[in-house]
């Protein structure tokens, strides 16, 4: 910034600084003191604040030279107007040092900054203020020492108004005016001019709580659902309304006694100028949290597609060496002769494992999916029962337990039924939840012990339940959380993952799984699915 810039910036503070109060002396001169304090809203200490935030330390030239205009004019001596002069200057010095030690920010986008500039402007800024500044004019004998106590109330209330009015709307003007549209800013000025206009001198309203309830509000809502900027115009609009029907004695505060009527007036603006920031800044950290929200979900977004790509990447590649293991049992069963029964079992079992490998790549993705809730079922006719002898067929769990003493029991209900009963579901969703089910209820069974699976159709409620029981019973810590993800205990390599799938797979069948804990010393989990053709379970 070029020095004829800064010299020319300089000179335009000074001189809002000057004609700033003016205008407030104007409003209430003589009030107390002298014309040099004014309970009025003070607009001079609003441009100052905002003038060192936004501009910087160098800005308190242009201060001191407005406010030594000012209080020359005002008819203080010039050792008086100096030292006022100073001490206004080592407050704007103040205000920026502490504003950036606290790390607050000129948009006043969040609640934080709000109260931390009010904070600092009435406990810090305005007492340093008022204290000094009166210590002045009682020490050059402008105010005598039983003045004193009311002209420093009068000094920091006036002061305080004018900054809390004019500062912050001069930092979210500053902040904001890239959106800010033209058009917005004239329908508010509009409109609350033609409100101030009707319930000030149209008919006068002299009750301050229903002015409050007609012009607050509106300030509210505007706070709420636009930029604070527009509210704080419409507050400046009223207050600057209300100060100029005060001056010629009509509305709510005109009562005669011009003291108890500024206050009055200061108390009004009060509310206006701190509900609107406050709201504003509410609903703005409100609007960043939800932009930072849809951020953070394209971002998630973007990674799970990325997973899905790298996951059908190893899909692809894991493909090529299973192709081996699912042809090669099948080449030597047709180039080879003489095989045992044996030998040629075992190969028709691994080219079987082969191919549910392959088909389990190729829905390794059918969980994620589901908890999304982007899976798609493509239901079909599953014989439940086949799905079951194949799962302790397949599963090397059951086939290491037969060396033991455990013993697996399938009963089936279907036994005197002429025509086999069907689910509606897919095939490989009901291999995975039962070879979950089945494979845990091994594990948890031990030595010596049973696991036994019920199928029981039961066609009038139209669902197929099954039942998988094992001895040993479920930690109590553990019993309203046995379906949740990653919940396990007792086992060495277990990841709680293998009830929470069985849920995930049945309930996306539409079907319903729960565990029977009544029995202290077994565990039973019933899985009830939908029969063929395809209804809901009840």
């Amino acid at each position: 910034m070029n020095l004829l810039y800064r010299f020319l910036l300089i000179a335009l503070i000074a001189l809002c600084y000057f004609g700033a109060g003016q205008l407030a002396f104007s409003m209430s001169g003589g009030v107390v003191g002298g014309k040099i304090v004014s309970v009025a809203i003070f607009l001079s200490e609003g441009v100052a604040l905002a003038a060192v935030l936004i501009f910087g330390r160098w800005m308190v030239a242009g201060i001191f030279i407005g406010q030594l205009l000012l209080a020359l004019t005002s008819g203080l001596s010039m050792m008086s107007s100096v030292g006022v002069a100073v001490v206004n200057s080592v407050e704007a010095t103040i205000a920026v040092t502490l504003f950036n030690y606290f790390g607050l920010d000129r948009s006043l986008s969040r609640v934080r900054d709000v109260i931390g500039l009010l904070s600092l402007i009435a406990l810090v800024l305005q007492p340093f203020s008022a204290l000094l500044g009166n210590l002045v004019l009682l020490i050059s004998s402008t105010v005598t020492l039983e003045q004193f106590p009311v002209t420093v109330f009068a000094w920091w209330f006036g002061n305080v108004m004018g900054q809390l009015l004019l500062a912050p709307f001069l930092l979210l003007l500053y902040a904001n005016y890239r959106e800010v549209r033209i058009w917005k800013m004239l329908s508010v000025i509009v409109f609350f001019l033609g409100l101030n206009y009707f319930i000030l001198f149209v008919y006068p309203i002299s009750r301050l709580s229903i002015i409050l309830s007609l012009t607050l509000p509106a300030v509210i809502l505007l706070a709420a659902y636009t930029l604070t900027v527009y509210s704080q115009i419409a507050t400046l609009i009223i207050s600057l309304g209300a100060t100029y029907a005060t001056r010629e004695g009509v509305g709510a505060f005109a009562t005669g006694d011009v003291l108890s009527d500024f206050i009055d007036l200061n108390f009004y603006i009060l509310v206006h100028v701190t509900l609107s920031l406050i709201v504003g800044s509410l609903f703005a950290e409100r609007r960043t949290a939800e932009m930072q929200l849809m951020d953070k979900n394209r971002i998630l977004r973007e990674m799970v597609n990325l997973r899905e790509q790298v996951e059908a990447m190893h899909r692809h590649d894991m493909k090529n060496p299973l192709n081996a293991v699912i042809n090669g049992p099948r080449l030597i069963l047709e180039t080879e002769k003489g095989l045992s029964k044996s030998t040629t079992k075992l190969l028709v079992a691994c080219e079987k494992s082969g191919y549910i490998i392959l088909d389990m790549i190729n829905r390794s993705l059918d969980l994620y999916r589901i908890e999304t809730g982007s899976y798609k079922l493509n239901p079909e006719r599953v014989d439940l029962l086949a799905v079951l002898e194949d799962v302790i067929n397949d599963s090397p769990v059951v086939r290491n337990s037969a060396s033991s003493d455990q013993q697996v029991t399938i009963t089936d209900a279907r036994i005197n039924r002429s025509e086999p009963i069907y689910v509606c579901g897919e095939r490989l969703l009901c291999y995975s939840l039962f070879a979950n089910l089945i494979r845990n209820a091994f594990e948890a069974a031990s030595a010596n012990n049973f696991v036994s699976i019920g199928l029981d159709c039961v066609m009038t409620s139209g669902a197929c339940t099954v039942t998988i029981a094992n001895e040993g019973s479920v930690p109590i810590k553990i019993r309203d959380r046995f379906f949740d993800k990653l919940v396990t205990s007792g086992k060495k390599d277990g990841m709680g993952i293998g009830t929470y799938s069985a849920r995930l797979f049945t309930e996306v069948q539409g079907g319903k799984i729960w565990a029977d804990f009544s029995d202290e010393h077994r565990t039973r989990v019933i899985v009830s699915l939908p029969t063929w053709p395809c209804q809901s379970v009840g």
